[in-house]
């Protein structure tokens, strides 16, 4: 069975630095919001079986005056970087560019970074999202991503698919299970590490998880723990909680692998707790900050394969609205099928009802619209199934990226 998934990342951030190339993950947030300038600090193991990674895809809001700017996929097997499998060349703003030419073929240990590099032009980059296509031929699997630096003492929550930003309330930053699922292979990067070690742990419902990384005294680089899981059902809420240190820390990713149970099926969510004040409209990719931006082209996510779109949900926080405000599933700059009615309510709000059918290259992302009082979105997630077919071939999944 041939599953197809497509995995992405989003910011509304701009990059200005000239001749220079910043680094992030495939999933989180894209590399304009953390602009981090060593590589290794945006990779953990892809874990995601034997898969191809195909049809590199970037919506472009700005181009720099002057020059191009390049996004590669760069496949790191540990004995150095390979040379870029994907990679598309920014020209003009406002437009889409892809490439659809090669492939790269993925292991379980290999370790993937995206990465953009400015030319010696002038002015902005912006690019509202990227993504890729993974193929594979089991059950997919997808790595979901917090990608910092974070650095402070302090114990805190984290979240998944935006930027580390660690949280003292946990319900600031879960996200919700949309099928029945199993977490696993968790995974951080450490750059700094003075103090006397640290522990991070995963959550579930808002309690102590299975998945344990214990960080040492001193020591830095890539943790993961190969043993533990954590299994959701559908509704179940999740999230990592790190320990405080003695002496600053700073914690540049956090990872895991979410291995689902649709054919071809993959969440997507954006998590910032971000707020949405009484008589506003603002926009959010499928992956981000939630509604981050009042102008709609700056969140596009084209797919790179026809999809069906379901499960639109959100976590409401502080709401102080009674009636009238929405969040719309957008397609192609108009109002798509999926709609939850949020009003006066708090917690985990669903459509379960409607679909959205896309094809590869419609411009798809979130739209929120505000009533009679401030409305705070700490979550946003639907769920992606892309293609799937009896004639071998591997699944896919949605990684999840995201900028604030």
């Amino acid at each position: 069975m041939t599953q197809n998934a497509v995995i992405g990342c989003a910011s509304i951030n701009t990059f200005a630095t000239a001749s220079t190339t910043i680094f992030g993950p495939l999933t989180g947030i894209n590399p304009l919001r953390a602009a981090a300038t060593t590589e290794s600090l945006g990779q953990a193991a892809l874990r995601c079986g034997s898969v191809t990674l195909l049809n590199l895809t970037t919506r472009i809001v700005s181009v720099q005056t002057g020059a191009s700017s390049v996004i590669t996929v760069d496949k790191d097997t540990g004995g150095g970087p390979a040379a870029s499998a994907l990679t598309v060349t920014t020209t003009t703003g406002g437009a889409t560019v892809s490439d659809i030419t090669h492939t790269v073929s993925v292991s379980d240990t290999d370790k993937l970074t995206l990465s953009v590099a400015n030319g010696a032009g002038s002015g902005n980059l912006q690019i509202a999202s990227i993504t890729i296509q993974l193929q594979g031929a089991s059950q997919a699997t997808i790595p979901i991503v917090d990608f910092g630096p974070e650095t402070s003492t302090s114990s805190g929550f984290l979240s998944f698919g935006t930027f580390t930003s660690r949280q003292s309330t946990e319900n600031i930053v879960i996200s919700y299970a949309l099928e029945a699922a199993t977490l696993s292979n968790m995974q951080t990067v450490v750059s700094v590490n003075g103090g006397s070690g640290y522990q991070m742990t995963s959550r579930k419902n808002t309690a102590t998880g299975n998945q344990v990384i214990n960080v040492g005294s001193t020591v830095t680089g890539l943790f993961e723990d190969i043993t533990h899981s954590d299994s959701l059902a559908a509704g179940d809420n999740y999230c990592t909680t790190v320990a405080s240190n003695t002496v600053s820390r700073t914690i540049n990713l956090v990872s895991m692998k979410y291995t689902g149970s649709t054919v071809s099926g993959a969440p997507t969510h954006c998590n910032t707790a971000q707020v949405l004040s009484s008589a506003q409209t603002r926009y959010s990719a499928l992956w981000g900050p939630t509604m981050g931006a009042t102008a709609e082209s700056q969140f596009y996510s084209p797919l790179p394969f026809n999809a069906t779109l379901s499960k639109l949900s959100a976590n409401i926080g502080t709401n102080a609205a009674t009636t009238g405000t929405t969040l719309n599933m957008r397609v192609a700059g108009a109002n798509g099928n999926q709609t939850v009615s949020i009003g006066g309510s708090n917690g985990l709000l669903q459509d379960l009802t409607h679909t959205d059918s896309v094809n590869a290259g419609d411009l798809i992302n979130y739209r929120a619209s505000g009533s009679d009082g401030n409305v705070t979105f700490q979550w946003v997630g639907m769920f992606v199934v892309g293609p799937s077919s009896a004639s071998g071939g591997a699944p896919t999944r949605t990684l999840m990226g995201a900028g604030k």
